[in-house]
Formats: C-alpha cells, structure tokens, sequence
C-alpha cells in the first residue's frame, strides 16, 4: 500500500499510529507515550484463563497432582503473613472469589485473605501496595473457605496473601512444584524462594506490604481466586 491510499489527516494519523507501535518495540517514551494504537499481546500461560475455575497462587508452568503428592495439608502458623506469587491475567481479570480450602477446622479459628500489587522498580518481586483486604473466613470446621471480591485488577504479578488466628487448622499446601521466583541464595537449590513471610500478629492486612518481610521456602498454601 502506498501514501496515495492516504490523504492529508489520514496519513498523518496513520503514520503517527506506526510511530507509537514501533516505540513499545524500541521502549521508546517520547513516542509510547502518544494516544494511538499500540501493538496487542499474544496470548500465554498466564495471559489467559476461562471463568468460574479456581487458580492457585504459587504455580507457574509446573504440574501438580493431588493423587500424584504435589499437594498436602499443613497448618498455617498464627499471626504470620504469608504472600504467595500470583500472575493476574488479562483477560479475564475480574475475581470473583478468593479462598483457601481447610482440611480441618478450630474453635474460633479465622484466617484473612488479600491481594498485593507487586512493588515493582529496579528490584521488584515484592509484594507492596494493598488492593484488596477481602477480610475474614470463618475456619471453625473443614471446608472450602471463600470470600466474595467482585473487583478488577490490572494484569501483571500480582501477590496472594493469608493470615491466620490459630496454629491449629490444616490448609491445603502445595508440596512439590511451586512457582521459586525469589531465586536461591547458593547454586544448591535447597532453599528456593517461593513466598513472603512476616510475624505480625494476627489483624488487618497491612498497606503496604511489611518492608521487613523475608523470603521464605517449602510447602506453600494454596490460595485460589476464581474468574467471572
């Protein structure tokens, strides 16, 4: 196709709608930043997911089997906050649901459930600001234990958090597989960052994200959201 197919207005817009493409290749900003159309992603593993399924917090590209010992029940140590990794979707990214199934419960048992963005920067893969404290589940017996979020989120890492009351409940935990995007400190690989952890005493979730929080590994509990 050649410029006599665009005249005046027309070509200048359409040459301008190249610029602005050809910048998200460059990382161009004087450019990226002009109000034309930009280049659309291709679809991934984490790009995508089908509603009304639960997603688990914690795995990426790994393949775990209820039957085959990737999952197991451990309890959640009170008053520690645990974030697990979490790539939200582009489409869709509308929760639903966010939860945690209990093998077993206690007596005035709770545990609270959220949602943190990534900090993002010049060393992200951090959990940092608070976009959604979904409050309280009532763990006093087994079960699947869900709270009702009806919110968007912004595609990108994002971090699954927990929080329990009571050492005594056992949750679901994945044991074999999980998402190790906190790297290792030695080339052993026996202590392969999986989580966030932070003794704070049981409570709100706090905003932002514990600065004086560690990474932590092992089995991690299945968080799951689900899709509308």
């Amino acid at each position: 196709m050649t410029s006599e197919h665009f005249k005046g207005e027309d070509l200048e817009t359409r040459v301008k709608q190249l610029e602005a493409s050809l910048a998200q290749l460059k990382g161009d900003s004087r450019l990226s930043n002009l109000p034309y159309g930009t280049l659309k992603q291709a679809a991934s593993m984490f790009s995508v997911r089908r509603t009304g399924r639960y997603y688990f917090g914690g795995i990426a590209g790994s393949t775990i089997s209820y039957s085959g010992g990737g999952i197991g029940n451990a309890i959640m140590s009170a008053g520690y906050l645990y974030a697990v990794p979490f790539y939200m979707p582009g489409v869709p990214n509308r929760v639903s649901k966010i939860g945690v199934y209990a093998a077993s419960g206690a007596a005035g048992a709770n545990v609270r459930l959220g949602i943190y963005d990534d900090i993002g920067g010049p060393n992200p893969v951090k959990p940092h600001k608070l976009l959604l404290d979904a409050g309280e589940a009532d763990v006093s017996a087994g079960g699947n234990k869900l709270l009702d979020v009806m919110q968007d989120f912004p595609r990108g890492l994002k971090w699954l958090a927990c929080i329990s009351n009571n050492s005594t409940p056992l949750y679901r935990v994945i044991t074999e597989g999980s998402w190790a995007i906190l790297g290792d400190t030695t080339m052993v690989g026996s202590s392969l960052g999986n989580r966030w952890a932070y003794n704070q005493g049981y409570g709100e979730l706090p905003d932002p994200f514990h600065a004086g929080a560690a990474i932590s590994y092992g089995n991690i509990h299945i968080i799951g959201v689900m899709f509308e």
